[in-house]
């Protein structure tokens, strides 16, 4: 979840050229992750027995 954040936030903080393409995906993935959570969480709200 927080991994492509981090990833994003060292290569912004080293100040890489090449950042631009890894930040992408990084933060694809960090948004992905949340959208997993949010989905998980819709899926069992309510439906105590599918925990």
């Amino acid at each position: 979840g927080h991994a492509g954040t981090l990833i994003s936030a060292i290569l912004f903080l080293f100040r890489q050229k090449w950042r631009t393409a890894i930040n992408r995906s990084a933060e694809a993935m960090t948004i992905f992750a949340v959208i997993c959570a949010l989905t998980m969480v819709l899926t069992h709200t309510g439906r105590p027995w599918l925990f």
